[in-house]
C-alpha cells in the first residue's frame, strides 16, 4: 500500500483570505491516505490541516479543520471524485467538494473545484478552478477563484516553470468575504528525490493586479510511503 504525506507552508502576513491559492492534484487513489497543512504565518496565525483517504479507485473521502493561532475555527468534511487518473490516463481529471463549519455551528464556507493534472516526461500542467462560498465575521460572498501551473522537464527529477493563481470574479455578496480582481504569478520549481519518495517544491508569487499582499511564497514537501 502506497501512502502519502503532503505537507505544504504557505507563508504570509495577512489573512487567509488575503493568500495566494493552493495547488491541488488528482490524488489520493485507492489504498492511500494524504494529510496536508496549509496556512499563512508572520502576522496572522492562519492554517488548516486536512486528511484523506482513497476509498476506491475514483472517490477519496476526508475531513479538513482550520485553525486560529491554537483555536478551532472551523471544521468539515471534504470529498474527492476522480474521473480519470493522471498516472493512467492521458488527462487527470477530478471534482472535489469541501464544507466547513464554523464553531456556532453555521455554514462556514462551501467550496467546489475542479481540478485537471497533465504530465507527460517533458511537461507537467496543473489547473484548479473554484467556486466558494465563504462567511466571514458576518459578511457573506461567492467568488470563482483559480490557480494553475505549467512546468518543464529539468533532467528526470525537476520541473521548472510559472505558476499563477488569484481570485477573478465576486459572483455576489460582500467583497470582505469575497474578494475579486487579485491576480499573482511567478516562477515555481518542483524537485523529486530518492526513488520519487520524496518531492519538493517552492514557487514565489508577486501581485500583478488587486488589492492582496505584493508577494507571497508558496513551498511544500511530499512524502510517498
Amino acid at each position: 500500500m502506497r501512502h502519502l504525506l503532503l505537507l505544504p507552508l504557505l507563508f504570509g502576513a495577512l489573512p487567509a483570505l488575503a493568500q495566494v491559492e493552493e495547488l491541488d492534484q488528482v490524488e489520493p487513489g485507492k489504498g492511500e491516505w494524504q494529510a496536508e497543512t496549509l496556512g499563512s504565518y508572520g502576522g496572522a496565525d492562519d492554517h488548516q490541516i486536512e486528511v484523506i483517504a482513497g476509498v476506491t479507485d475514483r472517490l477519496a473521502l476526508g475531513v479538513q479543520a482550520e485553525f486560529e493561532g491554537r483555536t478551532l475555527d472551523g471544521w468539515g468534511p471534504v470529498a474527492l471524485y476522480r474521473f480519470s487518473d493522471p498516472e493512467a490516463d492521458l488527462v487527470g481529471l477530478g471534482l472535489e467538494t469541501q464544507i466547513e463549519i464554523d464553531r456556532g455551528g453555521r455554514l462556514g464556507e462551501a467550496e467546489l473545484r475542479g481540478i485537471v493534472d497533465r504530465r507527460s516526461p517533458n511537461w507537467w500542467v496543473q489547473a484548479n478552478l473554484m467556486l466558494r462560498y465563504q462567511r466571514d465575521e458576518g459578511a457573506r460572498g461567492t467568488n470563482v477563484a483559480y490557480a494553475g501551473s505549467v512546468q518543464h522537464a529539468l533532467g528526470d527529477k525537476a520541473w521548472l516553470g510559472i505558476e499563477a493563481s488569484g481570485r477573478a470574479v465576486r459572483l455576489g455578496g460582500d467583497r470582505q468575504a469575497a474578494a475579486q480582481g487579485e491576480h499573482y504569478a511567478g516562477p515555481s520549481l518542483t524537485v523529486e528525490l530518492g526513488d520519487d519518495t520524496v518531492e519538493l517544491g517552492a514557487a514565489w508569487l508577486q501581485r500583478l493586479a488587486g488589492s492582496g499582499p505584493r508577494s507571497e511564497p508558496r513551498l511544500f514537501v511530499q512524502f510517498t510511503f
